[in-house]
């Protein structure tokens, strides 16, 4: 007993001695101006022993001893560091770190100081992006980069986005960049990828900076590195992100309602019965039909896009626990999206797991392993484009009611002289269209310091997915515009994709006096493969959505595996004399399965160059002025090797042969081989100026840049004396250039802080040559078709038409022509019809009458400039964050005024047709054409022409955000309170529904379509961020 006690007041005065040992330190930490500088990281370095000062800077932390240091941090000051030694009051003020030269940034393979750098690149930390409310880290990229576009082609949860780095780079192939994931070159989506995960982003945009990705970088290249713990630092963030989606009224097509539809209807039948003496096949009579002689018992109609849309909740969570000490340093986030669709019966649900952890045996070797499983959902039926739900509520005759008389929905909609479709709400409610898929990303590492400055690394990366997709169509919700359903049909398809990656590097890092080196070799082996099948079922039994209930069965979709491999041997030398005079050189070479067998390797060297002109002592009197000034220039190969897999190889079908008297199945050769079958190659130059004045309160970095991509995948139409339609071959060549301007200001550094990151990019292209034997691609045809064309000397992917000149307004105008000259007479030109100018003839030279030689180019979907712009205030607690983007210039077909202005009365109709002509007496506004006489009256009038083409310039309101953080309150370390507006709203001439739109995604050939896509929503958010 007596024992016990003495152990045990042994132990309670070791633990008293123990608290007594430590020391309590106090201070303020403040900025270079001497005012308060809350949220400041205090930490006791080698421990995870650390606190955040209060809102009026002031802190305190208990030490272990007098030799214990502190250290301090905040992003965008420079790190102090202080040996406690008697100390008991310790006050710092941080020194802002400006633009970060110092900052090391994520290249590829490897990091690098901002400063020695000498290839095109922008780094973006997840911060800036940070509270937003979407569910795609693109969304929050949008503005922050010059030279990147970035699109939102359509509102559709979870998707819609996509990325153009420098212009597009290929007439067939993609024009995606690619994406890495901390060193995974990413082959499937991105979309998944939730922006809680990421730490920072890397836009490598010459060749300089992405050619050792090689074959896979023409489109430039976005490295995405998620988040990783740090030493001696333990930290629990939570965050939390509710809003209402709303559409944005002011965007969507202004179309009739019920009684202006029925008197556009009589006013129709009227002129028809005046100018060809229609009658009613109902009544046999010249009279106008009874549903329209009283247009006002309509009134307002039925709104079928209000009925099928709503406004809508988005939600973000995220939980991020960060710890790490000598030996092991961990990262977990956890996150879940769910994005209500405004359409009804549409959305989009995400998990998101996260665990990036590195362990550090020894001071020599360190392991890491990083996992990342995923899940979403989309519930997104078929909304956008052409004759879709979409289009069939805007085009649904109003004058038809929501509900029949007995209580039912109407199945058809149908008025008369109108085409039939089906019911949009019934499309959306009764239809099923669910996408699941369940994806793994991971990577595991081992690094070794082989000897001093020398390491090896080697990394295993995988990306694999799992993935089904069902749809449900009853007869009733099926079909399109003129196309209703005639009976129930339903889909099942699954798949599995995976990637794997292997990469052995070996770096090293040296320096001999004041020369510094910094080495690299390297293998890599990436291998792709897809497979999946489809079942495809139709008149369903009970309308029982699942195949074994289905009368018919059959084999749907893609069933056919598909993979590809490339092997790579890579290799990089970085010098710099002082950090004032810098070299690059970089190689890859590159072997791909994907070409043909005797043109599968392909070499991608780059080489740049960098002069710190500030650093030279002839610059020490402008020093106070121009604080720094480095010139570059860079020139290199990348490759582009997205044309999809097996391209190359000959291909067999089946066919019938006569055999012995009978039909006997077979297979031909219906497809040539092409052995020599390449990649695209792009050559880049590039000219870069960086410069910060006063002390870095206003920092510049240009970029001029010139490439050329030849050797463009195109498929070239053979004679056919050989026998065969086409072969894919590499011919082509387009010229590229623009210039890249980004400029960083600290406007106000008091107690109010005010800074502004301005991007300005400029861009333009030529086609220099085609296919042999061919000058353009698209635009033939006598009517209809493509509205692009792709002509040498002219820009990729123009827009191509009739240039409108309004309408005949009389006989006299008539008389002077031209007029349009149709081998069909009901369409040649009357009183009221279409003018468009006379450009050419056949001999090239206006001839007087409008044929197909009168189609040219009557815009360009290419902006002149692109630009985005942050303005972010801070004053004590309270912080404004405002982004804006636009684009000055770029052209924007309204594709919906294919339907919406049909002047056959075949749909609802926008209500500008209102103005349309009807006599001399009565001409309307001089800009819509007649709708009533022969059947061609309205032909020309419906085909491509400058009437539907606009100019696309806009300021968009992407983002305000007001914040405010509370101090410290007991165990929690940060509280911030925030509202977010997301998509506010344009400033524009545009009188589309999307400035931004680009129906066809990044394709070069087929750009600028505005075409009945998912409206993008306006987001009203509050969200609160909690640090323990």
């Amino acid at each position: 007993m007596k024992k016990r006690f003495l152990l045990t007041s042994c132990l309670l005065l070791l633990a008293l001695v123990g608290a007594y040992a430590q020391i309590k330190i106090s201070g303020f930490t403040r900025d270079n101006l001497g005012e308060p500088l809350p949220a400041v990281n205090v930490m006791e370095k080698g421990t995870t022993n650390g606190v955040i000062s209060d809102v009026d800077g002031k802190y305190e932390i208990m030490v272990n001893s007098p030799k214990s240091v502190l250290e301090f941090s905040f992003i965008g000051f420079e790190t102090q560091v202080i040996t406690v030694g008697n100390q008991r009051q310790i006050s710092v003020a941080l020194k802002e770190n400006s633009v970060g030269l110092d900052e090391v940034v994520v290249v590829s393979f490897g990091t690098q100081k901002k400063r020695t750098m000498t290839g095109a690149v922008t780094s973006v930390k997840a911060e800036e992006t940070k509270g937003l409310p979407v569910t795609q880290f693109a969304q929050g990229l949008q503005g922050k980069v010059s030279g990147v576009q970035i699109y939102q082609s359509s509102g559709k949860p979870g998707e819609g986005m996509s990325f153009r780095i420098r212009g597009a780079g290929s007439l067939n192939s993609g024009n995606t960049p690619l994406f890495v994931v901390d060193g995974m070159p990413i082959t499937t989506e991105i979309s998944n990828i939730s922006p809680d995960e990421i730490e920072s982003f890397s836009v490598l945009k010459d060749a300089s900076a992405s050619s050792l990705y090689g074959s896979r970088a023409a489109n430039g290249v976005i490295l995405i590195t998620t988040k990783k713990a740090q030493k001696g630092k333990t930290s629990v963030e939570f965050s939390a992100n509710v809003g209402l989606q709303t559409i944005n009224e002011g965007r969507l097509p202004d179309m009739m309602n019920g009684t202006e539809y029925a008197q556009w209807k009589k006013n129709y039948y009227e002129d028809m019965i005046k100018y060809t003496g229609w009658k009613d096949p109902q009544t046999g009579k010249s009279e106008v039909p009874e549903v329209y002689r009283n247009p006002e018992q309509y009134g307002e109609g039925t709104n079928w896009f209000d009925k099928i849309t709503r406004d809508a909740l988005i939600q973000n969570y995220g939980v991020t626990i960060s710890s790490g000490n000598d030996k092991l340093k961990s990262t977990v986030v956890a996150s879940y999206a769910n994005q209500e669709g405004m359409l009804i019966n549409t959305g989009y649900e995400r998990f998101n797991f996260r665990v990036n952890t590195l362990y550090t045996p020894t001071e020599k070797i360190r392991l890491g392993v990083n996992l990342a499983p995923s899940y979403r959902k989309h519930e997104n039926q078929n909304t956008d484009g052409g004759w879709s739900t979409i289009a069939c509520a805007l085009y649904a005759p109003p004058i038809i009611p929501f509900y029949n008389a007995d209580g039912s929905m109407p199945e058809v909609l149908s008025a008369v002289g109108s085409l039939k479709q089906p019911n949009p709400y019934l499309m959306l409610t009764r239809q099923t269209n669910i996408y699941k898929g369940t994806r793994i990303l991971g990577n595991a590492f081992l690094e070794v310091d082989v000897w001093k400055g020398l390491t090896w690394k080697s990394t295993f990366s995988i990306d694999a997915e799992s993935s089904n997709h069902r749809i449900y169509k009853p007869i009733e919700a099926s079909g399109e515009i003129n196309a209703v359903g005639t009976k129930s049909t339903g889909t099942y398809q699954t798949g599995f994709q995976s990637s794997w990656v292997t990469e052995h590097t070996l770096t090293y890092n040296g320096k001999i006096g004041e020369h510094n080196f910094d080495l690299l070799g390297g293998f890599s082996a990436q291998k792709y493969r897809w497979e999946g099948s489809g079942l495809y079922g139709e008149n369903f039994a009970d309308d029982y959505p699942w195949l074994n209930q289905a009368e018919i069965t059959k084999m749907s979709g893609s069933n056919t595996p598909t993979a590809w491999a490339m092997a790579s041997f890579l290799a990089r030398a970085n010098y710099n004399y002082k950090e004032k005079y810098l070299l690059h050189v970089a190689l890859r070479e590159d072997g791909c399965s994907r070409f043909g067998a005797d043109n599968r390797w392909g070499l991608f060297p780059s080489l740049s160059a960098g002069w710190i002109v500030s650093e030279e002592s002839f610059m020490k009197k402008a020093s106070n002025v121009l604080n720094y000034l480095k010139l570059r220039v860079s020139y290199g190969l990348t490759g582009n090797n997205n044309i999809g897999d097996y391209t190359y190889a000959a291909n067999v079908a089946n066919i019938n042969y006569v055999f012995n008297g009978g039909i006997q199945s077979g297979t031909y050769l219906s497809g040539l081989e092409n052995k020599l079958l390449g990649w695209e190659i792009t050559k880049q130059l590039d000219f870069g100026i960086d410069f910060g004045l006063f002390n870095d309160r206003i920092y510049v970095q240009t970029d001029y840049w010139r490439k050329t991509t030849s050797d463009m995948l195109y498929q070239m139409t053979l004679p056919y004396s050989s026998g065969y339609g086409s072969i894919q071959t590499n011919v082509g060549k387009v010229r590229f250039w623009g210039a890249d301007v980004d400029i960083e200001t600290r406007n106000l550094v008091g107690a109010f802080k005010w800074s502004t990151n301005l991007n300005l990019s400029f861009s333009k292209n030529k086609v220099l040559s085609l296919g042999e034997g061919t000058d353009h691609l698209g635009g033939d045809g006598d009517y209809g078709g493509s509205w692009n064309r792709t002509e040498v000397g002219k820009p990729l992917g123009f827009l191509y038409g009739y240039v409108y000149d309004g309408v005949f307004m009389n006989e006299e105008e008539l008389a002077k022509g031209p007029v349009y000259a149709d081998s069909d007479a009901s369409r040649k030109s009357v009183v009221g019809s279409p003018r468009m100018k006379d450009i050419s003839g056949p001999d090239g030279k206006p001839d007087g009458i409008i044929t197909r030689e009168d189609r040219t180019m009557i815009g360009d979907p290419l902006p002149d400039m692109m630009f985005g712009m942050t303005n972010t205030f801070k004053y004590k607690n309270f912080d404004l964050g405002l982004t804006i983007s636009g684009s000055i210039g770029g052209d924007l077909v309204i594709r919906t005024m294919e339907y919406s202005h049909n002047l056959d009365g075949s749909f609802n109709m926008s209500r500008e047709l209102l103005d349309c002509w009807r006599s001399e007496e009565n001409p309307g506004n001089g800009r819509i054409p007649r709708a009533a006489g022969n059947a061609g009256v309205t032909y020309l009038a419906r085909d491509r022409s400058s009437l539907m083409v606009y100019d696309g310039s806009y300021l968009a309101f992407k983002n305000l955000t007001i914040g405010y953080t509370f101090p410290k309150m007991g165990w929690l370390e940060q509280i911030r309170v925030y509202a977010s507006f997301q998509n506010l709203g344009y400033i524009t001439s545009y009188p589309g529904p999307n400035p931004e739109s680009s129906a066809n995604g990044t394709s070069a050939r087929y750009g600028g379509i505005d075409d009945n896509s998912y409206p993008i929503p306006r987001t009203y958010s509050l969200g609160v961020n909690i640090k323990f």
